[in-house]
């Protein structure tokens, strides 16, 4: 046998020996996880086993402490070892959907930077992408986060900007929103590893649909949300949803939008069952909700953030929705 073909058999051997080795996956779980999220990642490495006919993939279950962690509905999920131990050239994949930014440990980030810096494959599902950000490993990348947390996440990272899609893969770094976006994404990643319809097969296994690209935006369209196609209201409201900063005015409404103020009254009416200003002000106080559960932000400075004239007008508005004052809310 000439020396080429004993070349070009090592290389073939080589390659068979990459395409044989099984793809290790860690799932690092933080408390109010989205328990579907973990299910249809794992239910995707269990088809794509099916489909190629071997262990192609594993995973195992992580923690920051290695103890249970209790998922949105309250269950506490048990997991497999603490993340200090997680084996190098893993992938590994946060899974996080309430009040993300309470895991902040200065051990979690300090693992995500050293394995960022080592070229592991980081994931962020739901609303995990906020802790990559605490990490400060998403300068300059592309990233998806969930639409619920997007708001507060302006307020905090205001030089990051997540993307409105399903899912991203920037490099190494892979996010996605969670919910249905989780089967998105993980078609995405087998369809990388293998091929397209390698990523096929296995949705047909899980009786999926044609999985969805990437850059699909996250919520439905306006026109189904609010089950309307009149130009005017879908205008008003992509505006006032565009409004991270909680700085539109009903004045601002009726001078870009070219509506008098009674068609905007009439308007809210018939689709929203709410006058303008109440709608306007139902936003701010939920997402100042949102602030006053996912951050040490003080009172006065939440109620800046969420477009209130003063701390007293902030306070009096939560307690009538709310029925308590910010302050007692945080207790």
């Amino acid at each position: 046998m000439d020396s080429a073909v004993r070349h070009d058999r090592h290389i073939e051997c080589q390659t068979k020996a990459a395409q044989d080795q099984t793809i290790r996956f860690t799932f690092v779980l933080f408390d109010g996880f989205c328990l579907i999220d973990l299910a249809t990642a794992i239910s995707a490495l269990g088809a794509a086993n099916r489909v190629a006919g071997r262990e192609r993939y594993s995973s195992t279950i992580a923690s920051a402490d290695g103890l249970p962690v209790n998922c949105s509905n309250g269950v506490a999920y048990p997991v497999d070892l603490v993340l200090a131990d997680v084996p190098p050239r893993v992938r590994a994949v946060l899974f996080a959907f309430d009040a993300p930014l309470r895991h902040d440990a200065p051990a979690t980030l300090a693992w995500l930077r050293k394995a960022a810096r080592g070229g592991v494959m980081i994931g962020a599902f739901g609303t995990a992408a906020v802790i990559l950000a605490r990490a400060g490993i998403l300068s300059g990348r592309e990233f998806t986060l969930h639409w619920t947390a997007q708001p507060l996440f302006a307020e905090l990272f205001p030089d990051l900007r997540p993307q409105n899609t399903l899912f991203t893969i920037d490099g190494r770094i892979f996010s996605c929103a969670g919910g249905q976006a989780t089967g998105d994404m993980m078609i995405a990643i087998l369809s990388q590893d293998v091929d397209h319809a390698f990523g096929v097969r296995v949705a047909d296994y899980l009786l999926g649909p044609a999985p969805r690209p990437a850059d699909t935006p996250q919520r439905q369209a306006t026109a189904n949300r609010y089950g309307t196609r009149n130009p005017h209201f879908l205008a008003i409201m992509d505006a006032i949803h565009a409004d991270e900063m909680c700085e539109l005015t009903i004045n601002d409404l009726l001078e870009t939008q070219r509506v008098s103020r009674r068609q905007l009254e009439r308007l809210f009416r018939q689709y929203c069952n709410s006058t303008p200003a109440r709608y306007l002000k139902d936003l701010r106080l939920d997402r100042g909700r949102d602030l006053l559960d996912q951050t040490s932000m003080s009172v006065l400075d939440v109620s800046v953030a969420v477009g209130f004239s003063s701390v007293s007008n902030f306070s009096n508005s939560f307690a009538k929705k709310f029925g308590c004052t910010p302050t007692r809310y945080r207790l």
